[in-house]
């Protein structure tokens, strides 16, 4: 069986940011930041393009409670921008 290794720190995050694929979303925060941007600041934008995203309300309730999840991975709670 063979598998194909996918490393979200090598994808650039601001074209998926840019496309709205509700379904990418949520990984952003595990994406290659756009340069000179911070992780906080990149959080945020990652937050804002799912907030907007254009799904039902429920649906981007769902999103937003993944994208707290994946952002987790690599930001502390407590640092989360407001």
């Amino acid at each position: 069986m063979q598998y194909k290794v996918v490393r979200l720190i090598k994808i650039e995050g601001q074209a998926i940011l840019e496309a709205q694929d509700p379904g990418l979303l949520t990984l952003m925060p595990l994406m290659k930041r756009p340069k000179g941007m911070d992780a906080n600041r990149w959080l945020g934008e990652c937050i804002k393009a799912t907030s907007t995203a254009d799904v039902d309300p429920q649906d981007r309730d769902d999103l937003l409670a993944a994208l707290g999840i994946f952002g987790g991975l690599i930001h502390d709670s407590g640092s989360f921008p407001q």
